[in-house]
């Protein structure tokens, strides 16, 4: 997403990455993404702690999601994270998580193809002892 930005700031066509061009729907498929989980995570959210504000809750499950650490507080010692209900945590928890191992997940799925070989090696019978 940043390097969709950095693209359009610099007046390029196409969004660039290590000498490469991402196709167009690579790019759209990322924002959806983004986009829906961090709507959806903050919907289960409204739903389990409905005495914080939506954009609180929005600005926490961001934060999760981006594993920046930030979180709103009450103006004292306690963050938000903490005044959430024990479903409202385990929802901060998964943002995290997927925040942490989603980018990873996506980029090694993007190093190398499955590919299935075409044929199988012969079963060898070795003599042990």
């Amino acid at each position: 997403m940043g390097l969709t930005v950095a693209s359009l700031l610099r007046r390029q066509p196409d969004v660039c990455c290590f000498h490469r061009r991402l196709a167009q729907h690579v790019v759209v498929l990322a924002f959806t993404l983004g986009f829906w989980l961090c709507f959806s995570l903050t919907l289960i959210l409204t739903f389990t702690d409905e005495a914080h504000h939506f954009l609180d809750l929005l600005f926490e499950v961001a934060s999760a999601l981006g594993t920046v650490g930030f979180s709103m507080g009450d103006g004292g010692t306690l963050s938000l994270s903490a005044a959430l209900s024990d479903a409202g945590k385990i929802v901060v928890i998964v943002a995290m998580l997927l925040g942490r191992f989603g980018p990873l997940a996506l980029g090694l799925l993007a190093i190398r193809p499955v590919t299935r070989p075409l044929y199988k090696m012969p079963l060898a019978k070795v003599a042990i002892g």
